[in-house]
């Protein structure tokens, strides 16, 4: 019997260490495996955030630079209508000539040439403004350094799409923080120009949507060109109200990357309206303060991504008008800092 038991007592050691052997064998195999595993996968990571920054870098300088047409449509979450639009984008020796049409309803066309944009409408005075380009097509993410924004946002590659009849690189732009908004982008393979950007809240809900039907690189020019020059000069919009730089009021709280783009104290009609504009280049955010004639409601208002958010302080009126999310808004006007006390 105490043989037997020896022999058993034997044979599960054997077994034992022989398990025991090919666990830490295993562990070992797993280990080395994941010592080399994790710098590849932070590599791969990086490499494809590198890339999606380059993408991003080429449609930025493509809607800049090149020659093209697009038929688009705007569309809003919040509204039914989804408004059709031609733009014409022609960079003729460093100096940009385009040409943005209504294709519905009453005729508008805005036009830019000579860092002029003409707004021609039938059912109000034409005017011209002092800008480089027309505002009213591209959403403002696209005129941006990816590289820079990347302090603030995170690019994800999703993979590849089809759209207006063409091969396209989908780029989710992730917000870091639940201050801002979130885009995906749809990048044409041959012309990195956006032919897709759909914005998104905070909580991943879709506020609008800028899409491409047709796309047309152009090769010949003059005769738009010809065109455009013989369209008519309007007078160029000046504001006849007095504007300082003085602000009645501070913020104590900012939205990280966002920065005063202006400050102006302007006189309009004799009531005095103090204004500070943020942006970080991506989005912006207005901060209005007024005095107040009679006890102001708190009430907010929704198109699309643009908020209007109105309440009363002591005996102020602010109101702030930007694309961020509502809660970050609400944050901002707590953080007020009125200096004036009217």
């Amino acid at each position: 019997m105490r043989h037997t038991n020896s022999i058993l007592s034997k044979m599960t050691y054997m077994i034992t260490a022989s398990l025991r052997n090919r666990v830490v064998g295993i562990l070992s195999i797993f280990l080395l495996f994941f010592s080399y595993a994790i710098p590849v996968f932070a590599e791969a990571e990086h490499g494809s955030n590198l890339d999606s920054i380059k993408r991003l870098n080429s449609m930025s300088k493509a809607v800049k630079q090149k020659n093209y047409e697009i038929i688009f449509v705007n569309t809003s979450t919040d509204s039914s209508a989804n408004p059709s639009f031609q733009y014409i984008h022609v960079n003729q020796n460093g100096k940009i000539y385009a040409q943005l049409l209504s294709l519905e309803g009453i005729v508008r066309e805005i036009i830019l040439k000579d860092n002029q944009v003409s707004y021609k409408q039938q059912d109000r005075a034409s005017f011209t403004m002092n800008s480089s380009r027309i505002v009213e097509v591209f959403p403002d993410i696209v005129f941006n350094d990816f590289k820079l924004l990347s302090q603030y946002y995170d690019y994800y590659p999703v993979g590849k799409a089809r759209i207006a009849n063409r091969s396209a690189q989908l780029i989710r732009i992730l917000a870091k923080d639940r201050d801002r908004n979130s885009y995906v982008l749809w990048l044409d393979d041959d012309t990195s120009i956006p032919l897709r950007i759909d914005l998104y809240n905070d909580k991943n809900i879709l506020l609008q949507q800028f899409k491409v039907i047709k796309l047309t690189p152009l090769t010949h020019t003059q005769s738009f060109l010809n065109d455009l020059q013989q369209q008519d000069n309007y007078p160029v919009l000046v504001s006849q109200d007095k504007i300082t730089d003085a602000s009645d009021f501070e913020l104590s709280y900012i939205p990280a990357g966002f920065v005063q783009q202006s400050q102006s104290h302007i006189d309009y009609r004799h009531a005095e309206i103090s204004s500070q504009l943020y942006s970080d280049g991506v989005f912006s955010f207005s901060v209005n303060v007024s005095k107040a004639h009679k006890k102001v409601k708190t009430y907010s208002l929704q198109k699309g991504s643009q908020i209007i958010f109105t309440t009363g302080i002591n005996n102020n009126e602010v109101t702030i008008i930007g694309d961020l999310p509502l809660e970050t808004i609400k944050r901002i006007v707590k953080n007020i800092h009125i200096k004036k006390q009217r």
